[in-house]
């Protein structure tokens, strides 16, 4: 678990581009939170008089943001995180500017419209394209076994930049008007995009060569290196990769660290058969199979919950108009609540899952999120009555989203280096069914109202938490276990416990020299000239 102090300190101590990120991360939601959450829902409606045709504008960004990422995402793994970045800064000035002539400079609401349309097309791919590449930059910057807590503060930092963007929006409304007015509302979403300008430029400041090295390894990739140690060849390559062995055993002569014996001892062990092959090949299949079905059963539970909340998500503003009757400020307010709410159950979700585990908890919280969506779908006379359907939707809210990163930190905890973009770029997909089923979502409340809707939402929502059943066993409770092993037995060079031996002593981290950043060993332990290359 990382500490809270530093945490909470100097945002010097952390990794460049996990400091960045955090960086990032408030600027663009707060300009998310200003003009793309409630607004924007909103001024759709006000231009089309139709929740169908707003639901076909959220559909038409999640469709851009999904074509986008998958490509995105390996391009990501092949190429650099970092190149894929500065491609997503041009697309995004592209929506910036698009974005900007649609609010102000066209004539008639069809062609403002048409303009907003093409301009959320622009938005969505710039989501696709920078996501994955982002996602995977910051697990590579983070140690492995220690996520949950970094995510966990990651999505603090969100919800409150989240809290942000209405609280600025809460002071337009005030000094212009508080009414639901395409006058009013553009002005807030112009301002809102431009906020979008300082994220969009600090993507150029992310750097794969300042990325973590093996430590921020996935469990599984870090386990699958390290099976397969005990054979001969690999041996033999541990010990060419520096010097060859003869001058190794010169060099611990002269150290008088009594090495000498200890690598002929476990040379010794390997040549007499103490690797048992069959157990290796064992380990090497489950680790596998983990390494592949967990993530994937939480990327297609991600995505079936995600295309539930599309359905009733970029309606909530609507139904607060329109059912409880609620103007600008009062809206905003509430979406100043939901996301500090988020933000605390996220830390009391952190903190319970070091007890009982991670997927425990995301079970746990998924079950009383859904209810309570059933209760605003049951109680229909409540919708009129803002005292008790806006609590009752701002813990719902909190109870559905809060656990988002703790599942977030168990996916790369076994996905390999490798392939995070990649991964990440299925976690577009599953905000393509936020945007891309609010289609269906529309045509729903057209026809059969906002009560049906939550119904169907949490039906659906219930399915996708179903799939967590099958993780629960795979993930150890104790997220300290995935690296426990690893950090106790890199010292002494034996093998953690779950796996099978591991490679001789001389493959092992020194004891003083604990996992860092690159930041660290560049001022540390290399010269500036001769520093090891820790890209992707």
């Amino acid at each position: 678990q990382v500490p809270l102090r530093p945490m909470l300190g100097s945002l010097r101590e952390l990794n460049h581009n996990v400091r960045t990120r955090f960086i990032y991360d408030f600027f663009i939601y707060t300009s998310s939170g200003m003009w793309g959450n409630a607004m924007l829902s909103v001024y759709l409606l006000k231009l089309t008089n139709s929740t169908k045709r707003v639901g076909f504008a959220e559909g038409a960004q999640g469709v851009c943001m999904a074509i986008s990422a998958l490509p995105a995402g390996y391009l990501a793994d092949k190429f650099g995180r970092s190149r894929l970045l500065k491609v997503a800064v041009v697309v995004g000035l592209l929506a910036l500017t698009t974005g900007q002539a649609a609010i102000w400079f066209c004539q008639s609401d069809s062609s403002s419209y048409i303009s907003m349309l093409v301009s959320l097309c622009l938005w969505g791919t710039f989501t696709g394209i920078s996501n994955p590449a982002l996602e995977a930059l910051f697990a590579d910057s983070v140690e492995s076994g220690r996520r949950s807590s970094l995510y966990t503060w990651k999505a603090t930092f969100v919800s409150l930049a989240n809290a942000t963007g209405p609280t600025l929006n809460v002071a337009l409304f005030l000094s212009i008007g508080n009414s639901w007015t395409i006058a009013i509302i553009r002005p807030i979403l112009s301002a809102g995009m431009m906020v979008a300008l300082v994220p969009i430029f600090l993507l150029c400041f992310f750097s794969d060569r300042k990325a973590l090295d093996a430590s921020s390894e996935g469990h599984a990739g870090r386990a699958g290196n390290r099976l397969n140690g005990c054979r001969k060849s690999d041996l033999e390559d541990v010990v060419e990769d520096g010097d060859s062995q003869e001058e190794s055993k010169e060099t611990d002569k002269l150290l008088g660290n009594g090495r000498e014996d200890e690598v002929s001892q476990q040379s010794e062990q390997h040549q007499n058969g103490d690797c048992d092959d069959d157990d290796d090949d064992d380990n090497a299949r489950k680790m596998r199979q983990k390494k592949f079905w967990i993530p994937a059963i939480l990327i297609c539970s991600d995505i079936i919950a995600a295309l539930a909340s599309g359905m009733t998500i970029k309606f909530f503003p609507l139904f607060f108009q329109n059912e409880t009757n609620l103007e600008p400020v009062f809206v905003n307010v509430i979406y100043i609540a939901s996301p500090l709410m988020l933000s605390l159950f996220a830390i009391v979700a952190q903190r319970v899952s070091l007890k009982i585990g991670r997927m425990q908890v995301c079970l746990m919280f998924k079950i009383f999120g859904i209810l309570l969506l059933c209760l605003m779908g049951l109680e229909n006379a409540w919708w009129k009555t803002a005292i008790i359907i806006v609590p009752i939707f701002i813990i719902r809210t909190a109870f559905m989203n809060s656990t988002a990163q703790l599942l977030k930190s168990v996916t790369f905890d076994f996905v390999t280096k490798a392939d995070r973009a990649k991964w990440a770029s299925l976690d577009s997909i599953s905000r393509f069914g936020w945007s891309g089923s609010a289609v269906v979502g529309g045509i729903l409340i057209d026809k059969f109202g906002y009560g049906e809707t939550f119904f169907l939402t949490a039906a659906m929502q219930a399915c996708g938490a179903v799939l967590y059943l099958l993780v629960i066993p795979l993930v150890p409770v104790k997220e300290e276990e995935l690296v426990r092993g690893h950090d106790q037995h890199a010292a002494d060079g034996t093998s953690p416990p779950d796996t099978p031996s591991s490679l001789p002593a001389i493959h092992s981290q020194p004891k003083e020299i604990p996992h860092r950043s690159r930041d660290h060993f560049e001022d540390v332990a290399f010269p500036s000239s001769f520093s090891p290359s820790f890209s992707a």
